[in-house]
């Protein structure tokens, strides 16, 4: 299939390309691994940057998910840009129209590391799944972007797990509200793993 030519006007095919999932990679804990070697206090961060991962963003809250990678398998990534508004239940159909795997945040922390300048700039790249599959979490409001970083009063939504690469070249690891859907400032991540 050449992903170039899908034929649906709300998403844009803007690049591919292939990760390997790492031979110690483990679902239950790639997000506390992937924080361990970049995080604030990672032993790699200070050669990479990342800015924020938020609270939520973690294994206990994003175990569920509709599929699980299987360690030492390569897996290839297409991003989509949104190019108007849309629900988030009419982007999965999208990627299920893909034969997409639905692999959560974990599949996020791999692009960083891997493919970080294939990312685009300043648009929330998410990782969709099933509304069921995705967890409960404290979003702020209101919320106009990840540049902004005041606080604000929190309330708990069904949250969309997203990166967002900024200007800097800075990265971050943050949630939008499922029911919110998406909009121009959205990218979509479609992996699918190889064999």
């Amino acid at each position: 299939m050449n992903y170039k030519d899908v034929s649906d006007d709300r998403f844009k095919f803007v690049v591919d390309f292939g990760i390997k999932i790492p031979r110690e990679y483990s679902h239950f804990r790639q997000i506390r691994d992937f924080r361990n070697r970049f995080g604030a206090n990672g032993r790699e961060s200070t050669n990479e940057m990342i800015y924020r991962i938020e609270d939520g963003f973690s294994d206990g809250s994003l175990t569920r998910s509709g599929f699980k990678f299987r360690a030492g398998v390569y897996c290839l990534v297409l991003i989509f840009e949104v190019t108007r508004k849309v629900s988030c239940a009419d982007a999965l159909e999208f990627l299920r129209s893909l034969e997409a795997d639905f692999v959560g945040g974990q599949g996020l922390t791999l692009l960083w590391p891997q493919a970080k300048y294939m990312i685009p700039h300043v648009r929330r790249v998410v990782s969709l799944d099933a509304r069921d599959n995705l967890p409960v979490v404290d979003i702020a409001r209101p919320w106009n972007g990840p540049e902004k970083v005041e606080v604000y009063t929190t309330e708990p939504k069904i949250g969309v797990p997203y990166l967002f690469r900024y200007s800097g070249g800075d990265v971050g690891f943050h949630f939008d509200p499922f029911d919110d859907g998406l909009n121009t400032g959205h990218c979509l991540a479609c992996f699918k793993q190889q064999g």
